[in-house]
C-alpha cells in the first residue's frame, strides 16, 4: 500500500514524536499521501492541537501561531483526485471543518489556518465539500483579526471553480458560499446623539471590486435568476437597512463603472456591481428569461434595482426591443433614474421606431419645473428639457431643433447633461490664479515667467495647475498669432502647459479658424521637434501619472498625434504638402519611443488602441500615408507605388513590434484594412498570415476585434479568414463571441449575397453556421439579412428564398428557441412579391409561430401588401397564423386585408367573416368591428 512506510521513514516519524521542535521542518518538507494514515493514527491531526492566539511581547498585541501540519495537508490536497481513495478527501474535509468547529466552540480564530483551509477546499475535488464546509467559511470570514486572505481565496478561486463544474451539487455549494461571502454586516453607533448605521462586506475591500464582477457574471451565466438573487437579496437588505435607496444617484452616480463613482469600495456599491454583472451573465445565457425578470424589476419599489435594470436594457437592447413600453413613462425621467435613462436614449434612440421616438419626445416636452406656488419656471424647465434632448439631438433634425430651442430659452447649454450632479475630486480644480485678460496682457516671455513661478495650491477649490493650464489654452485661442512665432519660449514649461499650447492650436485648426496656417504649421512643427528630441521629455518623471490629473508626456504624445492626424486627414483641410516630411519625422520619433498600452484578453482592443498615445500616433501615420498616396495618385494618374515603398518600412517594423507584446498596430491594421488595401493590396494579401497570426493568441484577438469594425467584405480577405479558420474560431472563442459574434455572422451573410460563399460548396461557412444551430447566431443571420432589404433587389430576394427553407429545416419547433427562430423568419415576407408554389409553403410554415417573438406585426404588414393582388391566398396564410395566436395589430394592415376580401364579393365576404370568427372565438373583437365598418361603407 502507498501508505506503508519503510524502516527509515518509521524511524523519522518516531523522532519527530520525541522532538516536537522538529515537526515544523518535517511538515514543510514531507509530501505524499503515504504519510497520511500514520500521521493521522499518531494524532497529529487532532483538532485540539489547533493553536490559539497568544499575547505578544508588546502590550496590546497578539500572536497567531502557525499549525505545522497545514503545509502537509495542503500538499496532500493537491494530490487528491476523483480517482483517489475517498478516505483521504473525506478525512481532510473532516479536519478542516472539525478544527473550525473546535475553534468556534472555544471562541478563537487562527487566520493562518483559515487561509490554508480555504486553499485546501479549492484544491479538493468538489464532492468532498459539504454544508459543514460552508459553515466553516462563514466562521473564517468572521475572524476579528484577519479575513481578507480567506475572502480573496474563496472569491477568486473556489467559487469560480464550483460554478465552472457541470454538477448541480457544486452549484448549490457555490450559491451557499456566495450567500456567506456577500453577506452585509451592519454596525450601528451613536453620532451627535443619533444612531447611524454603517455596512461592510466580509470581502476584502482591495479585492472586492474585481472578485464581485467575476463571481457576479459567473453566477448569472450558470444559475440565471437564482444567481442574480444572491445580489438582489443582499442589496435590498442593505438598501432597507441604510435607508439610502431613494438617493442612490448620490452614492452611485452611474451604474456602469465610471470616474464619478467615488465610493467604489463601499458595501452598497460593491453589491450594485455584483447585481449588475450577475444580470449581464443571466442575459448572455438566457436572454428571454432575463427579459421577463428585468421587466418585473422595472416595477420594483427599490429604485437602485430599477436603475440597474434600465442600464441592462440599454446595454443588451437587442433582447428587449419588444419590452420597452414601461420605459415610456415620465416616472423614469425622475432624478434617481436620470443617468441610466439618459444613456439609454443616447445609445438606443436611433434604433427606436417612430412611435416610440414620439412617445419619448412627448414625455420630454411635458416635463415641468414648478416654483413653490406651482407656477412653471420657464428657464429651469427649458434647461431640464435641454438635458434630455442633449441625449438625442444627433439623431434627427426635429430633435436638434428642439434642443437648440430649449438651450435658447434656458440661456445656457448643459454641461455633462447625463449627470444631474457632476463633481471633481481630490485636487483637480479648474480655478486659475489669473484671468484670461491678464494672461493676454503679458508678453510671451512674461507669461512664461509667471507660469514657471506659479506654485499650485493643494487646497480644494483654490488655484491649481489644471485651472491655469486651461486658462492658458483659452488665452492662446483668443489671439493665436501673438504666440505662434514664439512657441520655443514654452519649451521650458511644465508639460501641463505644453499640452494646453498644443491643444489650443489643434482646436483652432478643427474649428477652421481663419489664420495664416502655413506660418503657424511651420512654427508648430519646429516647436514639436525641439520638444520631442530632448531626452528629458521622455524621462520617467515626465511619464508618471500626476495627482492633479494634468498632462504628462503620454498625454502630450497623444495630443501631438491627434494634431498631425487632423492636419492631413481631409484633402479639403490639410497642412501644405511641404510639411509632410516634418510630420513624418515627428511620427517616426514618437513611434520609436512611445510604448504601447497594456492589452488583455478581456480588453476592448479597438477602444484601447485608438485611445492610447501610441495608437493615436499610428492613426496619424496611416492618415499621413494615405494623404501622400492621394497626392501621388493625382500626379501620376492613379499610381502611388513610390509613396507606398517609402512608407512600407514603418508598417513592416510595426508588424514586428506586434510580435513583441505591443498590440496597437495588430488592432489598427485590420481596423484600417480598406485603407491598407488601397495603399497596397499586394502587401496586405502577402501579410495576411502575419496580420492574423493565430500562434499569438492576444495578438489574434486584437486583429479580429479590429477587423470586426470593417464595413465591407473583400473576397480575398474573406476567403483567407474562412480557410484559415479565423471566422469560425472567433465564433467559438469565449473572449470574442459576445464582442464580434454579430459582425462575423454579418460577414458570412454579405459573402453569401455576393457569391463569395455558397450553401452547397464544401467548407461553406454559411452551411456550417446553420448546422451549428446556435440560436443567437441564426437569429442574427435572419435579422441582418432583413436589414439589407431593398424593394428592387432581385438577387437579394432570390438568395432569401433559397436560404429560407434551409433555416426552417434546421429549426426544431418543439423547442422555444426553434419556434422563436421560425418567428423571426416572418420578417422575410418583405422578400416576397407574389404567393406561389415556392413562397406559399414558406409563409405557411412561419405563420403559426409569427407571434412567438412578436413578429406578427411584420407578417401582417407584408400580408396586407400582398393582399392587394392575392386576397384569398393571403387569407389562407392569415388563418394559419390565427390557429395559434390572434394578433390584431397593426390595425391598418388588418383593415386592408379585410377590405381586399370584401371587394371580391360574396366569396371574399364569406372568407372575411370566417377569419373574424377565429378572432372572436379567442375574445378579440377589433377585427369584427373593422369588418362591420367596411360593410357600412359598402352599404353607403
Amino acid at each position: 500500500m502507498m501508505d506503508n512506510l519503510d524502516p527509515k521513514e518509521l524511524d523519522l516519524l518516531e523522532r519527530i514524536g520525541k522532538k516536537p521542535e522538529l515537526q515544523p521542518l518535517f511538515f514543510r518538507r514531507v509530501s505524499g499521501l503515504k504519510w497520511f494514515r500514520p500521521l493521522d493514527e499518531a494524532g497529529y491531526f487532532d483538532f485540539s492541537k489547533l493553536p490559539e492566539p497568544t499575547s505578544a511581547k508588546k502590550e496590546g498585541y497578539i500572536t497567531i501561531p502557525y499549525w505545522p501540519i497545514l503545509s502537509y495537508l495542503q500538499k496532500c490536497a493537491e494530490e487528491i483526485t476523483d480517482e483517489t481513495d475517498n478516505y483521504f478527501g473525506t478525512r481532510i474535509s473532516e479536519i478542516v471543518t472539525g478544527a473550525t468547529d473546535f475553534a468556534k466552540a472555544k471562541d478563537f480564530g487562527n487566520y493562518h489556518a483559515w487561509r490554508v483551509f480555504a486553499e485546501i477546499l479549492h484544491l479538493l475535488p468538489s464532492k468532498f465539500l459539504s454544508n459543514d464546509a460552508v459553515a466553516a467559511i462563514d466562521y473564517w470570514l468572521s475572524d476579528k483579526y484577519e479575513s481578507s486572505l480567506v475572502s480573496g481565496e474563496i472569491g477568486r478561486n473556489l467559487v469560480p471553480k464550483l460554478l465552472a463544474e457541470d454538477a448541480s451539487e457544486s452549484h448549490d455549494i457555490a450559491l451557499q458560499i456566495c450567500g456567506v461571502l456577500f453577506d452585509p454586516v451592519f454596525v450601528t453607533e451613536s453620532r451627535a446623539g443619533k444612531d447611524h448605521t454603517d455596512v461592510k462586506l466580509r470581502l476584502d475591500a482591495h479585492d472586492a471590486e474585481k472578485i464581485t464582477g467575476k463571481v457576479g457574471i459567473a453566477l448569472g451565466r450558470v444559475l440565471g435568476q437564482q444567481g442574480v438573487a444572491v445580489f438582489e437579496v443582499k442589496l435590498i437588505e442593505t438598501l432597507c437597512k441604510l435607508g439610502n435607496d431613494s438617493w442612490s444617484s448620490i452614492w452611485q452616480p452611474a451604474i456602469e463603472d465610471h470616474e464619478q463613482n467615488k465610493y467604489r469600495d463601499d458595501a452598497e456599491n460593491i453589491l450594485v456591481r455584483g447585481y449588475r454583472e450577475a444580470i449581464s451573465g443571466f442575459i448572455e445565457t438566457d436572454p428571454q428569461a432575463a427579459a421577463v425578470y428585468l421587466d418585473s424589476i422595472l416595477d420594483s419599489k427599490h429604485g437602485t434595482l430599477v436603475r440597474v435594470a434600465i442600464h441592462a436594457i440599454g446595454e443588451y437592447f437587442e433582447f428587449f426591443t419588444d419590452r420597452l413600453g414601461k420605459l415610456r413613462s415620465e416616472h423614469f425621467f425622475g432624478v434617481n433614474y436620470h443617468h441610466e435613462m439618459w444613456h439609454f436614449l443616447n445609445q438606443r434612440y436611433t434604433f427606436l421606431v417612430a412611435t416610440q421616438r414620439q412617445s419619448f419626445l412627448e414625455i420630454i416636452g411635458d416635463l415641468r419645473v414648478l416654483d413653490d406656488d406651482g407656477n412653471v419656471r420657464e428657464g429651469a424647465t427649458a434647461f431640464q428639457r435641454a438635458r434630455w434632448l442633449a441625449a438625442i439631438k444627433e439623431f434627427g433634425e426635429k430633435e436638434l431643433n428642439l434642443y437648440q430651442d430649449a438651450v435658447t430659452k434656458a440661456g445656457t447649454e448643459p454641461e455633462h447633461p447625463d449627470f444631474l450632479r457632476y463633481t471633481s475630486s481630490g485636487f483637480v480644480v479648474d480655478v486659475s490664479p489669473y484671468e484670461i485678460d491678464e494672461l493676454q496682457s503679458w508678453s510671451v516671455s512674461e507669461l512664461v515667467k509667471k507660469l514657471i513661478e506659479f506654485v499650485p495650491s493643494k487646497r480644494w477649490n483654490e488655484p491649481g495647475i489644471r485651472g491655469l493650464s486651461t486658462s492658458l489654452k483659452k488665452a492662446i485661442k483668443v489671439n493665436p498669432i501673438k504666440y505662434s512665432d514664439d512657441l520655443k519660449e514654452f519649451l521650458e514649461l511644465d508639460l501641463a502647459y505644453v499640452h494646453s499650447v498644443i491643444e489650443a492650436f489643434r482646436e483652432l485648426w478643427s474649428e477652421k479658424a481663419q489664420l495664416p496656417w502655413s506660418e503657424i504649421w511651420s512654427s508648430l512643427f519646429k516647436f514639436i521637434l525641439s520638444l520631442i528630441k530632448e531626452d528629458d521629455f521622455w524621462s520617467d518623471a515626465n511619464a508618471k501619472s500626476r495627482e492633479e490629473f494634468t498632462a504628462n508626456s503620454h498625454w502630450v504624445v497623444g495630443s501631438l498625434a491627434t494634431l498631425i492626424e487632423a492636419g492631413c486627414k481631409s484633402d479639403k483641410h490639410t497642412f501644405p504638402m511641404e510639411f509632410n516630411g516634418l510630420a513624418e519625422e515627428i511620427l517616426a520619433i514618437l513611434l520609436a519611443r512611445e510604448p504601447g498600452e497594456e492589452f488583455s484578453t478581456d480588453s476592448d482592443a479597438v477602444s484601447v488602441a485608438i485611445n492610447s498615445p501610441r495608437g493615436k500616433c499610428l492613426e496619424a501615420l496611416i492618415n499621413l500615408t494615405l494623404r501622400a498616396c492621394r497626392l501621388e495618385n493625382n500626379a501620376n494618374a492613379g499610381s502611388h507605388d513610390r509613396t507606398w515603398n517609402h512608407f512600407q518600412g514603418y508598417y513592416e517594423a510595426e508588424l514586428v513590434r506586434s510580435s513583441a507584446n505591443e498590440y496597437e498596430f495588430a488592432t489598427l491594421v485590420t481596423n484600417y484594412l480598406p485603407n491598407f488595401l488601397y495603399m497596397s493590396r499586394e502587401w496586405v494579401i502577402k501579410n495576411l498570415p502575419r496580420i492574423f497570426e493565430q500562434d499569438d493568441y492576444l495578438r489574434w484577438l486584437c486583429a479580429m476585434q479590429g477587423y470586426s469594425y470593417v464595413g465591407s467584405v473583400y473576397q480575398e480577405i474573406y476567403a483567407f479568414l474562412r480557410d484559415h479558420g479565423d471566422l469560425l474560431r472567433a465564433l467559438d472563442d469565449s473572449n470574442l463571441k459576445l464582442r464580434i459574434e454579430d459582425r462575423v455572422v454579418q460577414q458570412i451573410v454579405v459573402a453569401y449575397i455576393n457569391d463569395f460563399e455558397a450553401l452547397e460548396e464544401e467548407g461553406s461557412l454559411l452551411q456550417l453556421l446553420i448546422d451549428r444551430k446556435d440560436f443567437e447566431e441564426l437569429k442574427q443571420l435572419v435579422w441582418f439579412f432583413w436589414t439589407l432589404r431593398k424593394g428592387d433587389d432581385a438577387n437579394l430576394k432570390q438568395k432569401a428564398l433559397v436560404l429560407w427553407p434551409v433555416l426552417l429545416n434546421s429549426a426544431d419547433t418543439r423547442t422555444i428557441e426553434g419556434r422563436q427562430l421560425v418567428s423571426t423568419l416572418a420578417q422575410w415576407i418583405v422578400f416576397i412579391d407574389k404567393i406561389d408554389a415556392i413562397s406559399d409553403p414558406l409563409l405557411r410554415a412561419v405563420a403559426p409561430f409569427a407571434d412567438e417573438s412578436y413578429n406578427s406585426y411584420h407578417l401582417l404588414e407584408g400580408l396586407a401588401r400582398l393582399s392587394d393582388e392575392q386576397p384569398f391566398e393571403v387569407n389562407a396564410i392569415w388563418q394559419e397564423m390565427l390557429a395559434e395566436n390572434t394578433p390584431d395589430y397593426p390595425e391598418e394592415a388588418v383593415r386592408q386585408i379585410l377590405s381586399n376580401l370584401v371587394e371580391k364579393g360574396r366569396e371574399g365576404i364569406r372568407e372575411a367573416r370566417q377569419t373574424v370568427s377565429m378572432y372572436l372565438s379567442n375574445g378579440v373583437e377589433r377585427p369584427a368591428k373593422l369588418l362591420n365598418e367596411l360593410f357600412d361603407l359598402v352599404t353607403e
